[in-house]
């Protein structure tokens, strides 16, 4: 909480005490509001949260800049912009969506060329990936191209944890 102190007596003889100089700094507070409502950027957003954290306004101001540095990331639509957003905003209202989004790309770039070393370079670094299970197909696909049982036996033995395994198998 704020601990409000009465202007000093020196304000006092010229008529300012501790109501005038709480009402004016929310009059200034709530012209810098609506100047950044008015000017609608990420960056009169943010000055206005820095500079304000104590005002009413604040979360209403968070999730506008918020939502716009999230349209500027969908714009980038890459992994790392998704990355970045989620680092500077991990409680932003479009969390779960990034993350998402994040998520996909991050697996449509790992696996250029849909080749052996990179999807598993990306199940290594990636297992709790919602998108492990496909580059674990992927890895299969491509272990026994032409479904043999030697290409089968390799594939037992090189992806023992693979979750198709028990088709090689069969």
């Amino acid at each position: 909480a704020v601990v409000r102190r009465p202007a000093p007596p020196e304000l006092l003889r010229f008529g300012v005490d501790s109501s005038s100089v709480i009402k004016l700094s929310n009059q200034i507070t709530e012209k810098a509001f609506l100047e950044s409502q008015r000017i609608r950027t990420f960056e009169s957003w943010n000055a206005f949260i820095s500079e304000f954290p104590e005002s009413p306004e604040l979360a209403f101001a968070i999730g506008n800049r918020n939502r716009l540095a999230f349209e500027q990331t969908k714009n980038e639509n890459s992994w790392q912009a998704y990355k970045r957003f989620l680092e500077a905003y991990p409680d932003a209202m479009q969390a779960i969506e990034a993350l998402q989004l994040y998520e996909r790309l991050l697996y449509e770039d790992c696996p250029k060329g849909n080749n052996l070393a990179s999807l598993e370079k990306f199940l290594l670094k990636y297992p709790a990936s919602p998108y492990a299970a496909s580059a674990q197909d992927a890895v299969f696909r491509l272990s026994v191209p032409q479904r043999t049982i030697k290409q089968y036996y390799a594939f037992v033995k090189k992806y023992p944890e693979n979750r198709n395994v028990t088709i090689a198998w069969n």
